[in-house]
């Protein structure tokens, strides 16, 4: 089992110290990817075949068969049991160096000199440090006391200044802020991963080649993978491929089934199901285990992922300012160029009809030239980006303390105009936290409090209804607020749902059929129902 060690100075020792180097690979004290047959970009190759897939063509399924001899020889190659998984934690280490770690979060790169760049490129702050410059210019032409004759133009600089200052201190905190939650929402989702042969929930952040990880409805997958086992799993790949039908996966022993049963079909029935998975979709139905190929920034979305990002748009606000930067300036140069031009021609026509042309008239010129500047330096707004900013300042203030958290100026200004919220139907703006208010049963209507029911209901009916919701729930504590209600609601009646749940579905002797946009209903076939006689049983949420 030890045949894919490939580093040649390995495998041209003799046979005692080849097994001398596996003992130190299985203690950890060498790096793993000694040992391993496949590469990253080996896997990455299969992963890219499934894209490359069309009705009639299946290269992933080629690629399985030839090149890693079946899923066995994958896991073989990978140093995988497929039934117990990876084992310890140094195992685990060596993988995320080797294979890399499994993170896909973009966080803000952008330095605090790149957000003083971005803020100091804005129009009206532009046009407000040309105008200060040309106003210390003429101001120290024109004005006679030269030693305070730059002090107006230093204002209207001072004012940009402490306008870049505020804005980037508040983009440079907000950056920060953004990309802390975005590492702890990361670490904060969990899934089930199966690791020396026990199921254990682990944060995503943790996923490694090489992980046997289980797949349950709702779930959005951790990495690309190869489905090892599955019952009727469907999946949401319009992030991938842009289809909105639910793509089945199959293992691959029976997708070569079905390909080997479509040869003798005059129309066969197309197209074929994949085994493999695409990490960042989502399961809709079924449930399984697949083997982890690619993690993090490997995987297909992840390679996409920077092409994907959106270039930060302008607030309403920001559009706003540069529409009125430009309405004035164009309205104060327009306004500079009538006046000038009046007076210009006014004292040409002054001095032509007395004939008394001479040297000074350059100066003159030259200050109606000035008062052209002066007029559409004044009618720039410098104290308006300043107003504002302050304002926006002393606002994200407020909210912060409210524990609002703002991702985006953007958003905090929407926000700002907003009269009225609508949501869809399925949405809810509340605590979080749900509970079972009432039971209709048997055409009745019974209320139901923390302290039990409103009034006793006929043992087989219990029955029925505890066994109904079992069915329909997972053995796990992570629910949504909606499960939770129903466990809890459970245990209002008496009965321990973990338990119950263990007792229906523990020995994986069931069928269920998830709820999905065409079927609107979750349908699940029990076999040991305490109602049925030995009989298999359906229940329908």
């Amino acid at each position: 089992t030890w045949g894919y060690l490939t580093r040649r100075e390995i495998l041209m020792k003799p046979a005692s110290d080849v097994t001398k180097e596996v003992v130190r690979i299985e203690a950890g004290e060498m790096p793993i990817e000694f040992a391993m047959k496949y590469k990253k970009e080996d896997l990455k190759e299969l992963i890219q075949a499934y894209s490359m897939r069309s009705r009639d063509l299946c290269p992933d399924l080629d690629i399985i068969k030839d090149k890693f001899n079946g899923i066995e020889g994958l896991a073989r190659g990978l140093q995988v049991n497929l039934n117990d998984g990876i084992g310890s934690k140094a195992e685990k280490s060596q993988r995320a160096a080797c294979f890399g770690e499994n993170t896909r979060i973009n966080l803000s790169s952008r330095g605090i000199w790149r957000i003083v760049k971005d803020t100091a490129s804005d129009l009206t702050l532009i046009i407000l440090l040309i105008a200060s410059l040309i106003t210390i210019i003429i101001n120290e032409i024109v004005e006679e006391e030269k030693e305070i004759a730059w002090v107006e133009g230093f204002g209207i600089f001072i004012s940009v200044l402490i306008v870049v200052a505020v804005t980037t201190s508040i983009e440079y905190a907000k950056e920060m802020q953004a990309n802390a939650i975005k590492r702890k929402q990361e670490w904060d989702t969990t899934i089930d991963v199966i690791r020396a042969g026990v199921r254990s929930k682990i944060s995503v952040p943790d996923i490694v080649v090489g992980d046997i990880v289980c797949i349950d409805p709702g779930i959005t997958f951790p990495a690309d993978g190869i489905l090892i086992e599955g019952k009727n799993v469907g999946c949401d790949e319009h992030e991938f491929t842009g289809d909105l039908e639910i793509q089945k996966k199959d293992s691959l022993e029976n997708c070569i089934k079905q390909i080997n049963s479509m040869k003798n079909q005059e129309r066969p029935q197309l197209p074929i199901p994949s085994p493999i998975v695409i990490g960042g979709t989502k399961s809709i139905i079924g449930e399984g285990r697949f083997l982890a190929l690619a993690v993090g920034k490997s995987t297909i979305l992840g390679d996409l992922s920077p092409l994907m990002e959106q270039k930060t748009e302008a607030s309403p606000l920001q559009m706003k300012l540069e529409s009125t930067a430009r309405g004035v300036g164009k309205i104060g140069f327009i306004a500079a160029l009538v006046i000038v031009f009046v007076l210009v021609i006014r004292f040409i026509i002054s001095r032509g009809k007395n004939n008394s042309w001479d040297s000074s008239d350059v100066y003159t010129f030259f200050n109606y030239l000035v008062i052209g500047l002066s007029i559409f330096v004044v009618a720039i707004p410098e104290g308006l980006p300043l107003a504002v900013t302050i304002t926006l300042a002393f606002s994200l203030g407020r909210a912060y303390k409210e524990k609002n958290f703002v991702k985006s100026l953007l958003h905090y200004e929407t926000m700002g105009e907003v009269s009225a919220i609508c949501i869809e139907l399925t949405g809810t703006i509340n605590e979080s936290s749900m509970a079972v208010a009432g039971l209709y049963t048997n055409s009745q209507m019974i209320s139901v409090s923390n302290d039990g029911l409103e009034r006793e209901i006929d043992p087989l009916q219990k029955q029925v209804i505890v066994e109904g919701l079992c069915s329909n729930l997972y053995m796990e504590k992570d629910m949504n607020q909606t499960k939770k209600a129903i466990a809890d609601f459970i245990g209002i009646l008496g009965i321990n749902w973990e338990l119950e749940t263990k007792r229906l579905l523990g020995d994986g002797d069931h069928v269920r059929f998830e709820v999905n946009s065409e079927r609107k209903k979750m349908s699940t076939i029990i076999k040991n129902s305490k109602l049925a006689g030995g009989r298999h049983r359906l229940y329908i949420e």
